[in-house]
């Protein structure tokens, strides 16, 4: 097989293949590929809209109850850059053909940059999911934890196909020397043994090894809090009192309100039956008490208590409980899973740049990467950059859970 020539089309291409392989949480979300912003420009700060399923409530009488079909759809931000830049490249490198230049050159510059956008991503999804499973400081391993992890996304009427489990090496290695062999598929037993993953399609879930997975450092606040201000239908954010003067609450911690008879339960979507579960709340900002313990504290969901979009049985209100999980100022590893549409990533295709030899654009997978090459006069070498521009959005993230270690 002759080998193939090192053009920017064909380098573009290999690279961005080379990169989805090593991005397996994005690869499991929704991907869409923008060009928009093609007319005037891709700027910082620009945001897209992407459309989000409806939702209904059921008339229980004869009498018709018509519902207007609202495009509803979700702001995503599409503000980030990730980018490798090489500086020393030099006129023998460029004649090689491509394999060789992909192995010598760009595979580890592919590594670094698709470990830095694996970690965004997961950073961003264990600050935008409210469900949580697990023991806080217990490593998670049992069938039982991974269960209860598909029983949150089951509660909120998560489709039960395409769901992925993202879990870190300890995480992976205990649940694997747990669970090896248990009610599995010959072929999950043969990738257990042969390759330490747990495999697909277990526990209702594909199993990753991740090494990404993101840990969060919890603020510095009181464990035990209240709500001091009753909330309205429709709130995103709750000001919680009893924090402790000047304390920090992280994003990505996770608490919920009231005790016993007032607490605040989830409903399922569908049915707006309470699940019997308290409903759990993610912060989605850092946020900082004044010097009396109070701090308003941005979340997610927004709480809303009637109509097609109810999720909770009551409202937080003036001096419920709030209780946070873990200890403060402790560090958890956060695992997760999500059904693919919970989350995505919005890929921006750029325009060549004008003016040089060496430029192309290849999108793969819902994935658009830029490479532009230029010579160093003074020193007698090539420059070659890399580019991917896009942005996160949480669609869904009722239909993904963390599990906590």
């Amino acid at each position: 097989m002759a080998n193939t020539l090192l053009n920017p089309t064909n380098l573009v291409r290999a690279m961005v293949k080379q990169f989805e392989n090593n991005v397996s949480a994005v690869m499991t979300s929704k991907r869409l590929t923008k060009k928009e912003f093609e007319i005037g420009g891709w700027k910082a700060g620009a945001s897209t809209n992407i459309s989000v399923p409806n939702l209904f409530t059921t008339r229980t009488t004869q009498q018709f109850s018509g519902q207007d079909i609202i495009e509803r759809s979700k702001s995503v931000a599409v503000d980030k850059v990730w980018g490798v830049d090489i500086t020393g490249i030099t006129a023998l490198q460029m004649k090689m053909n491509l394999e060789s230049f992909m192995d010598e050159v760009m595979k580890p510059k592919m590594a670094v940059l698709s470990a830095k956008f694996e970690s965004d991503y997961l950073d961003y999804i264990a600050k935008h999911t409210p469900n949580l499973v697990g023991t806080a400081g217990t490593t998670p391993q049992s069938t039982r934890v991974y269960l209860q992890a598909g029983q949150k996304l089951n509660e909120n009427a998560a489709p039960e196909s395409d769901r992925t489990m993202h879990i870190g090496p300890v995480a992976n290695t205990e649940t694997v020397n747990a669970m090896t062999g248990l009610f599995h598929r010959d072929i999950s037993i043969e990738k257990q043994f042969q390759r330490g993953i747990m495999g697909e399609g277990v526990l209702g879930f594909d199993f990753y090894m991740n090494q990404a997975i993101p840990t969060i450092t919890t603020g510095s606040r009181n464990t035990d809090a209240t709500i001091i201000t009753t909330a309205t239908s429709g709130a995103v954010t709750l000001e919680i009192s009893g924090l402790g003067g000047n304390a920090t609450i992280a994003a990505g911690e996770h608490f919920t309100v009231g005790t016993g008879g007032t607490s605040v339960y989830s409903v399922n979507p569908l049915t707006k039956q309470t699940t019997g579960q308290l409903q759990q709340f993610v912060v989605t900002a850092a946020a900082t008490a004044n010097g009396s313990g109070v701090a308003t504290v941005p979340i997610l969901p927004g709480v809303t208590l009637a109509g097609p979009y109810q999720n909770v049985t009551r409202l937080p209100t003036l001096n419920d409980a709030v209780t946070f999980v873990g200890s403060a100022s402790t560090a958890y590893p956060h695992n997760l899973c999500w059904y693919k549409d919970a989350f995505c990533f919005v890929s921006i295709e750029m325009d060549k740049p004008a003016g040089v030899d060496f430029a192309a654009v290849a999108t793969y997978k819902g994935i658009s990467m830029k490479i532009v090459r230029d010579y160093d006069i003074q020193l007698d070498r090539y420059l070659v950059r890399t580019d991917i521009y896009g942005g996160f959005g949480e669609l869904k993230g009722e239909w993904a859970s963390v599990v906590i270690g």
